[in-house]
């Protein structure tokens, strides 16, 4: 879980597919951090993208 919430923390849409794995845990409590991690991670990734367009 801690892997987790660094890896959103970092803010780096590439490592999805860690976070994905996750999704796949046995503990449904690492599988709703995951979750959350990738949520967070989209909207960082939309936030990011539209202030680019913006420039």
């Amino acid at each position: 879980m801690a892997a987790l919430e660094t890896i959103t923390k970092r803010g780096d849409p590439h490592l999805f597919n860690g976070i994905l794995h996750a999704m796949s845990d046995d503990y449904t409590f690492v599988c709703c951090t995951a979750a959350a991690a990738v949520i967070r991670l989209m909207l960082m990734t939309i936030a990011g993208s539209g202030k680019k367009r913006a420039r």
